[in-house]
């Protein structure tokens, strides 16, 4: 096979490849937007506020973290992501106690 048509090929590729990525980053965020409208219609007392309250402390943890000097960013990301750890232990051991309850 000759050179020029390994080439048309690999740019036919290449241009299949990037209309798929297109379309299914495309579907990705139009399910994401669905999850996020549909939670928000059940039961708007329940969780969708919390996470969008938890989504923007996170944002501004960040931006926080950012405005530290260099050295003590490290320090802070670290203290950040102890204390995520820490709430996320925390509410897998609220699942248990509640699964453990109904059982």
């Amino acid at each position: 096979m000759q050179a020029k048509y390994l080439i048309v090929i690999a740019l036919i590729s290449m241009a299949m490849l990037l209309g798929f990525n297109m379309v299914n980053s495309n579907h990705h965020e139009q399910n994401r937007v669905a999850m996020v409208d549909s939670g928000t219609k059940e039961d708007p007392a329940q969780d969708s506020n919390n996470v969008m309250n938890e989504v923007d402390i996170n944002v501004n943890e960040s931006t926080m973290i950012t405005d530290k000097p260099l050295g003590e960013q490290p320090k802070a990301i670290l203290d950040k992501a102890s204390v995520q750890i820490d709430d996320a232990q925390q509410a897998e051991e609220e699942r248990l106690a509640q699964m453990n309850k109904a059982q």
